[in-house]
């Protein structure tokens, strides 16, 4: 932050409203922002945007970032205006739809409609309460990375990441406004440290994370308040299994290549479908400006999954609704998976580990050893991929109203010995 001779304060920022985005200007090679005018909706490049006085009195100018503290190839600012007027909502989202087609094996046409959504949706990103975490689960070398570089290569501000560090996922969040792809080999393994960010990122209802900087500071000092919010996309070979998460993700099984892609990705192509994405979110922004408000998404399901599925849902009623039923039967399988997930929990798993043991003995009372029912349940968790449980964890368990709830037959004269 710089102070002038005339008072004025300059800052650096990527947000502020009416910014279409962060463009490139060929010429010069500045980084330009790229504003809608709140009145008539015209477009205009500026590189300064007077922010008003500040509470000491000075004046804040907002100016670009430097091109290099941006981690993402900027739009160029003469192709995304010739975009606005020459390119159309329908053709943008089936050329997109094409390009992650003609890149990505997937177990069907519908996740391919899903994925172009989850691009589309970015650009409105802002302008959305709900983002779901898109992940793509699978065993090695079967094309998951491929998908992960497809998408976020095309979305608004894609930023690809193997390591999910909560220092700069909080800057990608609350200073850059990026869409983060993070290509992980286990998912849980590195958000497992940062519950309440990733719980807080799918919903943008003014749910800040909070960190203590210097608690030595005092009062109103040395805390950091950040938004979480954005589109994610996320790979993983193995499941995301927790209940603070576990409800949030749209799950797409990779399924291994038949075709052959030539590698690496053509940027070029990229570059355009960013370029037209970009001027899709220009056009969205004007129509905002002119009718107060973009339409209310059509619901894909009930509960959390059909808020989480919003964003999508508008994408499509945006460029082509024709695809809504394609997402609409999507929603009814991530539904159905959700349901028979919850009829699997580990209390469940528990219960049948419990009656297994009563099938070994006499009917009226067993004594069973606390290790060997772990032991016993752990071989069988391995077998399907799922995490070990402790000891304590099955203790707890047998105390809580969820483990006697469940419709399995009760343990009756279970005596359980440590």
């Amino acid at each position: 932050m710089a102070k002038s001779a005339d008072q004025l304060i300059e800052e650096p920022t990527a947000d502020f409203p009416d910014l279409v985005d962060l463009v490139i200007n060929e010429e010069t090679k500045a980084v330009e922002f790229w504003c809608i005018g709140p009145l008539r909706g015209e477009t205009s490049f500026v590189t300064r945007v007077n922010a008003g006085l500040t509470t000491s009195g000075h004046t804040t100018v907002w100016i670009p970032p430097e091109r290099n503290a941006l981690p993402w190839v900027l739009p160029r600012r003469g192709e995304v205006e010739r975009h606005v007027d020459g390119d159309t909502d329908p053709c943008y989202f089936r050329d997109l739809l094409r390009w992650i087609t003609d890149n990505v094996d997937l177990p069907s046409r519908a996740f391919a409609v899903l994925l172009t959504a989850w691009v589309v949706h970015t650009f409105l990103i802002d302008l959305l309460s709900d983002s779901p975490y898109i992940l793509l689960l699978g065993p090695p070398e079967y094309g998951k990375s491929r998908a992960l570089v497809t998408c976020i290569s095309v979305a608004r501000r894609g930023i690809l990441t193997s390591t999910a560090r909560e220092a700069a996922l909080i800057r990608y969040a609350t200073d850059l406004r990026a869409s983060v792809a993070i290509d992980a080999i286990d998912f849980m393994a590195q958000v497992r440290p940062m519950q309440d960010y990733f719980a807080a990122r799918t919903k943008h209802d003014g749910t800040v994370t909070t960190r203590v900087l210097d608690h030595k500071a005092g009062p109103f000092k040395g805390t950091q308040h950040s938004e979480a919010f954005g589109a994610t996309l996320v790979t993983s070979n193995t499941s995301v299994f927790e209940d603070w998460i576990a409800s949030r993700p749209l799950v797409v099984m990779a399924c291994r290549g038949v075709r052959h892609f030539p590698a690496p990705i053509d940027k070029s192509l990229t570059m355009v479908l960013k370029e037209r994405g970009t001027a899709f979110r220009a056009r969205m922004m004007q129509r905002v400006l002119a009718e107060g408000s973009l339409p209310i998404p059509q619901r894909m399901a009930p509960g959390r999954l059909g808020d989480m599925m919003a964003g999508l849902a508008l994408a499509l009623q945006l460029t082509d609704p024709s695809y809504l039923p394609v997402l609409h039967g999507l929603a009814e399988t991530f539904a159905a998976a959700r349901k028979a997930e919850v009829g699997d929990t580990f209390e469940v798993d528990l219960l049948r580990a419990c009656i297994a043991q009563l099938d070994q003995g006499d009917e009226a009372q067993i004594d069973v050893k606390l290790t060997d029912l772990v032991y016993a349940m752990n071989i069988e968790r391995s077998q399907v991929g799922e995490r070990s449980v402790s000891s304590r964890k099955c203790q707890r368990s047998f105390k809580t109203p969820q483990l006697w709830s469940s419709k399995i037959p009760h343990p009756v004269g279970l005596v359980l010995n440590h």
